[in-house]
């Protein structure tokens, strides 16, 4: 094996080796019955500490210094039933802090005060179990100092450090980072929904296949802009079939909705809800991103989210890569530039890594200045 193929299996290793000899067999699928997608965030620990010389090979990892942070495995995306509505509709909330009425209405009353876990794909679920991770090390730092017994465990394995902000020779905010020597892995089974999901495969596998070629058919809906609403029956005679609008909010103009769409002749790049049946009416469809778009959102943004949680880190806490395991449907003989456009490889690298530097290219210049960091790498294995 190559080395430079080495360090992907590192991280593959670490995610499948916790799930196949520490978790419990109970609630795992069935073997030849049943199937799931798994996913989990790997820390590696690298021989250098500075966070300017991050490296992705395998001798930067100390032995087999990588450990599984969080793992999940996914279920299908939830809509709001009515009865759920009016169950969850009395009960009191705290007063909502952000200025927009419109953005509280929003917040408060469409995701259900927060009673309702809307994405449940194994992405998404791993990265909430990282922020709780997080959250748990921040907890425990303020209640002891870091490498102390507690309950018994010694705390080797912390991801963050605290720092102290200073301002004019003064101790100010205290707050944390990631450790230097500290970098974050996603490992997932499968290709994750939504653009990166378009990649050709062999022709033997007719019900993937979309129409126009051996391309994967996707099933996650397109987001058609509020601007292309005027042109429906041109799109709908093209490529298009419309299936409804992204959201039921009587406070937006519906003139202003996106709508979601079927195609028949895929396309790629495009932002897209995830799967799910197109003649649902909008108050029980799914309206979260794919986990392409998630992943290229979190790309630029990093995984902390905009919460309380972000106040307390100097920096986004962002992946340094994303290993992704090898289609068994994908035609390993092909080569060449076009061959590799149309890959698994290929579409991995298009939705992940290529539509964020594309949106990074049209940010403000001031903008861009506080968001220079390298993009992660995308792995097959």
């Amino acid at each position: 094996m190559a080395q430079s193929n080495l360090f992907p299996d590192i991280v593959a290793s670490a995610a499948l080796n916790h799930y196949f000899e520490i978790l419990p067999k109970k609630g795992k699928p069935t073997p030849g019955k049943e199937w799931s997608v798994y996913a989990a965030i790997i820390a590696t620990r690298s021989s250098t500490s500075s966070p300017k010389h991050q490296s992705t090979s395998s001798a930067a990892v100390l032995g087999n210094d990588a450990w599984v942070v969080s793992c999940a495995t996914g279920s299908k995306c939830t809509s709001i039933p009515a009865s759920f509505k009016s169950t969850l509709s009395n009960i009191e909330v705290p007063q909502c802090m952000n200025d927009a009425a419109s953005r509280c209405t929003r917040c408060c009353q469409e995701q259900i005060k927060g009673f309702v876990l809307h994405d449940s794909h194994a992405e998404i679920l791993a990265r909430r179990g990282l922020i709780r991770t997080l959250w748990k090390e921040i907890h425990d730092d303020l209640d002891g100092e870091e490498g102390e017994p507690r309950n018994g465990q010694i705390r080797s394995n912390c991801l963050l450090q605290r720092i102290t902000k200073t301002s004019g020779g003064k101790s100010t905010d205290l707050c944390y980072e990631l450790k230097t020597n500290i970098q974050l892995h996603l490992y997932i089974s499968d290709s994750p929904c939504g653009d990166a999901t378009i990649y050709d495969i062999l022709s033997d596998y007719g019900k993937y296949l979309s129409e126009g070629g051996n391309v994967n058919f996707t099933g996650a809906k397109i987001i058609v802009p509020s601007e292309c609403s005027k042109k429906r029956k041109a799109f709908e005679s093209s490529n298009l079939t419309f299936c409804g609008n992204v959201k039921s909010s009587k406070e937006v103009d519906k003139r202003e909705m996106s709508f979601i769409a079927r195609e028949r002749l895929q396309i790629t790049s495009a932002l897209r809800l995830k799967s799910g049946r197109s003649n649902l009416p909008a108050h029980m469809r799914c309206s979260s991103m794919s986990c392409s778009d998630k992943l290229c959102k979190w790309s630029i943004l990093g995984l902390q989210g905009s919460g309380f949680l972000s106040c307390l880190l100097k920096n986004p806490i962002r992946l340094t890569s994303i290993v992704v395991s090898k289609d068994p449907r994908t035609d390993a003989t092909m080569i060449g530039k076009q061959a590799r456009s149309s890959s698994q490889l290929g579409a991995l690298e298009r939705a992940l890594v290529e539509r964020a530097n594309k949106a990074m290219k049209i940010l403000p210049n001031n903008l861009k200045s506080s968001l220079s960091f390298c993009m992660p790498k995308v792995y097959l294995t």
